[in-house]
This record gives structure tokens, sequence and C-alpha cells, in this order.
């Protein structure tokens, strides 16, 4: 009872020795569960108040509503703790990005009229700021329109000579891409020859690669390449963008200041040369009034030589006539040049009348003036049905042309369509039916009497043949790869027998040949699809052509950094729209890169059959990875917006 009373008071004493087995003793044994199990939430409880949430406790069983109770109090202190953390951490990245966007604008505002002074202070600012621990900095020369590239203008604890020594053509390496490309490249997995960091202690390689482009309404003007031991936050690399674009507004205004400050001066110049020219205007005005008084003395002289004329006038009637005989044998001539070029006429029209493509001739008013035998193959029209009617009742008019006649929109575009194909063309035959065909167009004579030839290409036919070709294509590289083998096997044995081994030549200059079955929908993919495979031709064409080892590393280097920027570009949006495949993509990534330079280092060595090895090794693979694996992320990326 004195047990039970200090319980209802709150006052925890120790347990009662029990020697009892009735009801008495039952009851004691209870009481002494609840001491001991009051003494542990207590001693939880304090554990809580220190913030201890960790501490082992369990509850006496489900229904322990003090107990449970104590530990959905853990729980919502916990929550709240992570809560405070977040809060924390989302205000200390919101006041990083303020004070950044704050302190470089100060640099910018400052730094405005001394661009490499302005691009010294941001780069060192900038790798403080983000306690990274190299840096450099380009900006964008387009003076040539043709081959702009990336100037170097500033660089903070860089040890990459290459790059501080000469200039980055736009498009070349993974600088020049992120220029060319305006996306922002950022890589965890660094070559291991990309780039070294010194230090006190010696130098490594940077775990990590960061490259901004200086944008501002979609012109880059300029590149920042950062380097560091740590990996950067996603909102650090905001910040960084954030920053870039106020340093490319900053760069633009300078531009314009520059060139604004270029117009002064020039207009400056011009009013000078126009005063100059006032002054020598001046001049000839008095000259003139000489000249003036000159003039009458020579109108005397004029008058004494004026019989002397009177006296030519007779020699030139003489003359005169002797210029009519010549004239007269000029139009012979002429006459008989007509008739050649009549003739020529008439076999042109026969040449062209054999020639398996359509063709048709029109005047300036859009009439059929001829057509030749394989129009009526092609459209089921007689040269007699065509003669006189309008183009436009054969050739569909294009949207582009609007309400413009056909026949005047053939003859304004007929460059533009000879360029792009004219593949936007479809033609109607005589029973009304649609054809897609290819135009090319030519014009012949000159003024009232020009004449436009009409030459019609069937797409249907042509797409036929180019399958075909591809399927034979397919089936000769089969071919190819068996006589491979019987190759490797008798250059093998020449070699043994101490003969000299023949020369194996090659004349493609392409081992892939870029077309619309690679082009997967995505624009940015596809444009860096095509680079990638000029870069795969140009380093076989090196290769097949046995050029030396310093222009085929060249090569190779291009295409290595041209491979990684496009590999670090698809895995940085597939880790940032969760593809599932990643891991397995990331694989063949680095197996592909391993491979190829493995294959060249067996290329140096002189190992037999390695040139073949390797381009059946890019042309299988490149089209497998392509046209199969990467097609297996394009919904995902159309579906986050990328297009």
């Amino acid at each position: 009872n004195d047990l039970i009373e200090k319980l209802s008071e709150g006052i925890f004493s120790k347990k009662i020795d029990v020697d009892r087995t009735d009801e008495i003793g039952l009851m004691l044994n209870s009481i002494n569960k609840l001491i001991e199990h009051l003494n542990e939430t207590v001693q939880f409880s304090q554990e809580i108040s220190k913030s201890n949430f960790e501490y082992d406790y369990k509850p006496a069983s489900e229904n322990d509503i003090l107990g449970n109770s104590l530990l959905q109090l853990r729980e919502n202190l916990l929550q709240a703790k992570r809560e405070e953390e977040k809060r924390r951490v989302d205000d200390y990245r919101r006041t990083r990005a303020t004070e950044g966007v704050s302190k470089f604008a100060d640099i910018l505002r400052q730094n405005q009229n001394d661009l490499k002074k302005l691009g010294a202070e941001v780069i060192s600012n900038l790798v403080k700021f983000l306690d990274a621990n190299q840096g450099v900095m380009f900006i964008l020369n387009d003076e040539n329109k043709d081959k702009p590239y990336l100037k170097l203008v500033s660089a903070y604890a860089w040890n990459r000579e290459k790059f501080l020594r000469k200039n980055i053509p736009v498009g070349e390496g993974l600088i020049g891409s992120v220029a060319e490309e305006k996306f922002t490249a950022y890589m965890t997995d660094v070559p291991e020859d990309y780039i070294e960091i010194k230090s006190g202690t010696g130098s490594a390689n940077p775990t990590s690669i960061l490259i901004v482009p200086l944008k501002v309404d979609e012109e880059v003007l300029g590149v920042i390449e950062l380097a560091s031991f740590k990996d950067f936050e996603k909102y650090e690399i905001e910040i960084v963008e954030n920053i870039a674009e106020n340093i490319a507004s900053t760069l633009k205004s300078v531009r314009i200041s520059v060139q604004t400050s270029e117009l002064l001066e020039k207009f400056q110049i011009q009013a000078a040369e126009m005063k100059e020219q006032e002054e020598s205007l001046k001049a000839t005005i008095t000259e003139l009034t000489k000249l003036q008084q000159a003039e009458r003395k020579s109108r005397e002289e004029l008058s004494a030589k004026l019989k002397e004329i009177t006296e030519l006038n007779k020699q030139i009637q003489f003359k005169d006539e002797q210029l009519k005989k010549e004239v007269e044998n000029l139009k012979r001539e002429n006459e008989e040049h007509v008739r050649k070029i009549e003739h020529q006429n008439k076999t042109m029209f026969e040449l062209i009348n054999k020639m398996f493509v359509s063709v048709v001739i029109i005047k300036q008013g859009g009439e059929i003036e001829f057509a030749n035998t394989a129009v009526e193959k092609f459209l089921g029209y007689s040269e007699i049905e065509v003669a006189g009617i309008n183009i436009e009742r054969i050739i569909e008019k294009p949207p582009t042309a609007g309400n413009q006649p056909l026949c005047e929109y053939l003859f304004e575009n007929m460059d533009f369509i000879n360029k792009e194909g004219g593949k936007e063309f479809y033609v109607k035959d005589k029973q009304g039916d649609l054809k897609k065909v290819q135009l090319e167009i030519s014009i012949i004579g000159e003024g009232d009497e020009r004449r436009l030839v009409i030459f019609f290409k069937d797409l249907q036919f042509l797409e036929v043949k180019e399958k075909e070709t591809d399927r034979f294509v397919d089936e000769m590289f089969e071919l190819e790869f068996e006589n491979i083998l019987k190759l490797e096997f008798y250059e093998d044995f020449l070699k043994k027998q101490g003969l000299e081994i023949p020369a194996f030549v090659l004349d493609e200059e392409e081992i892939i040949k870029w077309g619309p079955k690679f082009q997967l929908g995505v624009k940015m993919i596809d444009s860096q699809h095509k680079k990638w495979i000029e870069f795969i031709n140009k380093f076989y064409s090196a290769l097949i052509k046995k050029k030396d080892i310093k222009e085929l590393n060249e090569t190779l280097r291009k295409l290595s950094d041209y491979t990684e920027y496009h590999f670090s570009f698809e895995e940085k949006y597939m880790q940032e729209f969760n593809y599932e495949n990643f891991d397995e993509h990331h694989k063949e990534h680095d197996l592909f890169v391993k491979q190829l330079n493995q294959f060249f280092n067996d290329y140096v060595e002189g190992k037999i059959g390695t040139i073949h090895r390797i381009i059946l090794y890019l042309k299988k693979w490149v089209v497998q990875h392509v046209l199969v694996t990467d097609k297996k992320y394009v919904d995902l990326f159309k579906k986050h917006g990328l297009r």
C-alpha cells in the first residue's frame, strides 16, 4: 500500500523483493514491472530532452499509451529538426546566391573599361567564392564570321599550357563545343590527362570540371571553365550560370560601347574629311573660274580648227563607206552563227528527249514549250497534251510561294531550290494522283527569251534504289569481314616466309554516312551525333591513308575530346531525368573509349589486321549504339521538354 501510494505521487522507489506466490505476490510482480518500465520511460524522456534521439527505447506493449506517445514525440522532434536543417540549408544557399550576384555585380561595374582586368577579377573571385582550385575565362572573337574562336583573357592557378598558348576554335574540344551548343557541361568523371592541379603537397587530377557559356539572349560571348577537388552542388552551378549571364550582359554592353566609340571616332574622321573636301571644293571653284577665262581663248582657237575638221569630215565619209561593207560581212557571219545555234538547239532537244529523267521547258509566263518522252512514262501526258498548258497544271504550288505565280516563284528561287534539293514539290499525273519529286532547275536564253528547264526526279524510285544500295553495302561489309580474317592469315603467312606484304588500300572517305535513319528527333542529340560521326570519319580516313603517328594522335585526340563531351552531355540529362538504364549506358560509353584506345595502341605496335578490326568495330558499335541503345531514352528526354 505504501508503494502504491508513492507511485500515485510520482515517486518511483526501488522494486520490492517478492517471495510469495499468492494474489499479493502476483500484484507485487506487476508493480515491479511497472516501476522498471517507468524508470526506463523517465530515462528515455531525459535523453529526448538532451536531443539524444538515438536512445533505444521500447514500449511495454502495443497498448502502452505513454510509451507510444513518447516515441511519437521523438519522431515529431526529429521531423522538426530535419525541417529546420533544410530551412537552414535553403537560407544559406539563397544567401550565397544573393551574395554572389551582388559581389560580381560590383566587380563587373568597377571594371567595365578594362576587359583584361575584368576577366582577372571575375575568374579569381569566382574560384575563391566557390572554393574551387582553378579557373579560366575565354572571350568570343567573331570578327571573321566563318572562323570564330575563343580567346583567353584570364586564368587563375591554371596549369594547362596548351590553352595558355593558343586560341580555341568554336566547336573544337569541350570548351569549343559548349560555346557552339550553348549548354553548360559538368563532368565528375574527369580523364586522367585532362588537367593537373598543383598544390604545396604535390599535384593531382580534379574530381569535377564545370564549363559554363557566357550567354545572354541565346548569344554566347565567351566561356568559363572551373576545376575543383570537390563536386559542385546544383545550386552552385545555378549561381555560376546566373553570374555568367551577368558577365555576358556586361560584355555585350562593353562591346556596344566600343562600337559606339568607334562609330563616333569614324564620324569625327568623316567630318574632318568633309571639311577638307569643302576647302578643296572652294579651290576647285577658283580653278574653274580661271578655266572659263581660258575657254574663251580656246573658242577662238577652235574656230580656226573648224576648217581643219571640215576637211577631216570628208575623209570620215570615205571611211564610213568602208565600214558599211564590213557591216555587211559581219551580218552574213552572224546569220551563219544563228544557223549553228539553231542546229545546236535541235541537237539539245533530241538529247533531252532521250533522257530517262522527266524534263519540261517553260516560257516566262509559265506555258510549257517542250516536254520529253520521259514525261509520258512518268505522268502519262504526251508532248502534244502538255504543249501550251501552264506549269501549275502539273506542279503543285508549295505553301512558301503564297499568292505568287508558280513560274515567277521558280525563276526567283532557282538557286535555293537546287541547293535544298527541291524536296517540297509534288507533281500531278494524268490520273490526278500526286507524286513526290525532287526538282533541278536551269535557265537558258537571255532577256525576254529566257526559258526555264525543269528536271523531275522520282523520289520514291530513288528511295527504293537507296535501300537496295544500303542492303548491298551491308552484305558486302559482312563479306569484307570474312576476307579480313583470310587477309590476317595470309599476312601472317607472308611475314613468316619473309615475303613483302601487299599494300591494303581503301578508297572510301567515310565509314559511316550520316542520314535520316540516324536522326532520333532530339535536335541537340542529333546535332552532336552528326558531328561525332564526322570526327569518326576523319579518324577513319587518316587511318586508312596511313598518316604519320603525330597526325593520327591529333585526330584521335579530337575524336576522344568530342566523344567525352557528347557522352557527358547525354549522361547529365540521364541522371537529371532518372533514366533507369543509366548504369548500363554509362558502361557502354566507358567500354567504347577503352576499346578504341586499345585498338589504336595495337596499331602503333604494328599488330596484324588492326586497321580492319578498328573499321569493323567503329561501324558496328556506332550503328548499334545510336539506332538501338540511344533510342531507348528518346521518349524520356522529350517527356522532360528536351527537343
